[in-house]
C-alpha cells in the first residue's frame, strides 16, 4: 500500500491522505454505476 501512495505522491507532487483517495474512488464508482443504470433503464424503456 505504501508503494501505491508513493507513486501517487510522485505523480501529483504532494502526499494525498487516504480518505481523499477513497473519496475519489467512491465518486468514480458512483459515476460508473450511474451510467450503467441509465443505460439499463433506457434499454428497459425501449422494450
Amino acid at each position: 500500500m505504501n508503494d501505491d501512495l508513493s507513486i501517487l505522491e510522485k505523480l501529483f507532487g504532494f502526499p494525498i491522505p487516504d480518505f481523499a483517495l477513497w473519496i475519489g474512488i467512491g465518486v468514480i464508482v458512483l459515476v460508473v454505476l450511474a451510467f450503467i443504470l441509465k443505460g439499463f433503464f433506457d434499454e428497459m424503456k425501449k422494450k
